[in-house]
This record gives structure tokens, C-alpha cells and sequence, in this order.
């Protein structure tokens, strides 16, 4: 993203870290999303082209949700459908239009899980902390231009200048 990605990540509520960049989604230590450089493991920098995200699940023995991708616009859009979900599902609450898409009358409010049960849609697989599920990537579902087209201009709206106030 044009060398703004560690600009990007904090304007979209990710936190620096030792090791990367962590968005929290609640007080327990697996409500986070962790976004590290996919070739050194370490902390991601405006040079970084590959990402990967990592969410550490609740449950003894189950899987860390994983996310590999060239652009970092997919970490943030990871984060707001993480936001969304739990907004969504555990609070029951309205997730505001912006932090989603339509796709064939329908609002997609997480494009990483499919449409049928809202699960994450992935697979089985390795990842840093051992078990993982390897999410899979919405650029590549059957809503990827509706999913590009609202992951640019969300991640632009959070870059944008302030409007200044008119006197």
C-alpha cells in the first residue's frame, strides 16, 4: 500500500508491539488480532509486502484463524469483520453499513466467513502457534469485487485528511 502500511494499521486501531501490531476486541487474551511480517515473523514496517494476520482461539487444542495476504488492506478488513462479528453475534447489535458490502442483496458483514452458517471459511492447517485455520481469501470468493471495491475505500476513508471545519 504504498509504503503507508504501518500508518494504515494504527489508523484502523492496531496497536504497535514488540513483535507486530495487535488489535484488541475484548478483554481475554485470544480477543486480538496479531499482524506481523509474513517473511521475518517480526514486526511489520512500510517496507513489509507480505502480512500475516493471526487470531488465537479461546478453546484448549482449537485453531488460531490465520490470514496471509500481499496487502495490508486485508489485515484491516480482517479486523472490522472480527469487529463486526462480535458485535454481531455476541452482542447482538447492528454492525453500521460502512464496515460492510452487498453482494446479491445481502449484507456481508464478514467476508472471511461463507454465507450459508457465518462461519469462518477456510482450512485445517499449520500456523506459527502450531493448529491453525487458514482463512480463506474474500478476493477470491464469488463477492471479490464488491469485497476490493469496499476494503479500498474503507482503508482510504481511514488515510483521508479530516475535513477541516468551515469557519
Amino acid at each position: 500500500m504504498d509504503g503507508r502500511a504501518t500508518e494504515l494499521l494504527q489508523a484502523a486501531g492496531f496497536q504497535p508491539m514488540v513483535n507486530g501490531y495487535v488489535l484488541k476486541l475484548g478483554d481475554e487474551d485470544y480477543e486480538r488480532i496479531i499482524v506481523l511480517d509474513a517473511a521475518s515473523g517480526g514486526t511489520v514496517s512500510d517496507a513489509t509486502t507480505a502480512f500475516l494476520a493471526l487470531r488465537p482461539q479461546s478453546n484448549p487444542g482449537g485453531y488460531d484463524l490465520v490470514l496471509e495476504s500481499e496487502d495490508v488492506r486485508d489485515m484491516v478488513a480482517l479486523g472490522v469483520a472480527a469487529e463486526n462479528s462480535r458485535t454481531f453475534d455476541v452482542n447482538g447489535d447492528e454492525v453500521a453499513l460502512e464496515r460492510g458490502f452487498v453482494y446479491d442483496h445481502t449484507f456481508i458483514h464478514n467476508p472471511f466467513a461463507d454465507r450459508q452458517y457465518g462461519d469462518w471459511e477456510g482450512k485445517p492447517g499449520e500456523g506459527p502457534n502450531g493448529r491453525a485455520y487458514r482463512l480463506k481469501s474474500p478476493a477470491k470468493r464469488e463477492w471479490a469485487n464488491e469485497y476490493i471495491a469496499w476494503r479500498d475505500t474503507y482503508c482510504a476513508n481511514l488515510l483521508a485528511p479530516a475535513a477541516s471545519p468551515k469557519a
